[in-house]
């Protein structure tokens, strides 16, 4: 039983090795809105990033809107739904330190009538692409045409918060 324990766990930390060593993942605009399709979603419901306003049973005051603001940035109000990708999704169900090269984390942002009107994410490059920002590559497209991809500053600062946990928001959070 020990050995047959010990040989899932070798067959699983291969497997996820063989998914981060493919080829790396390039997103264009003409793929951003369709090339996670195949990927675990994470949230069953959209998910609200800002939750302190959700939260509060009055109108919060225009100083708590400012400053919830600050402090979410453009995710102010927005509903989303993650995804991740094999690779990513193993490294938070096992709780890694680090996500592996290969890693994939795409944000949906959902308008009020929960289409998609924009998608954002994160791909974990290999060591030495961006050490600073650990490794992150990140993109996002809009509806309205926009598309931008790279090592996006605004992006790394936000997420420069966030550096205990190898930059991602949600690790140590596994939806279901």
């Amino acid at each position: 039983m020990k050995n047959q324990a010990f040989r899932s766990t070798v067959l699983i930390c291969s497997c996820a090795s063989l998914l981060s060593a493919a080829e790396p993942v390039s997103v264009t605009k003409e793929t951003a809105f369709t090339f996670y399709g195949g990927f675990k979603r994470l949230t069953t419901q959209p998910y609200r990033v800002a939750p302190l306003t959700a939260r509060l049973c009055a109108m919060p005051s225009p100083e708590l809107v400012e400053r919830e603001k600050r402090a979410t940035g453009p995710h102010y109000k927005v509903r989303i739904h993650l995804y991740a990708n094999a690779v990513a999704d193993d490294a938070m169900i096992r709780k890694l330190d680090t996500f592996p090269t290969g890693s994939i984390i795409v944000k949906e942002k959902l308008a009020a009538d929960d289409s998609v009107a924009g998608v954002g994410g994160m791909i974990k490059r290999a060591p030495g692409y961006d050490a600073a920002n650990g490794d992150w590559d990140y993109f996002y497209s809009d509806k309205g045409g926009a598309f931008f991809a790279g090592r996006l500053q605004n992006c790394a600062d936000c997420h420069a918060s966030a550096k205990a946990s190898d930059y991602v928001f949600s690790a140590r959070k596994h939806f279901e």
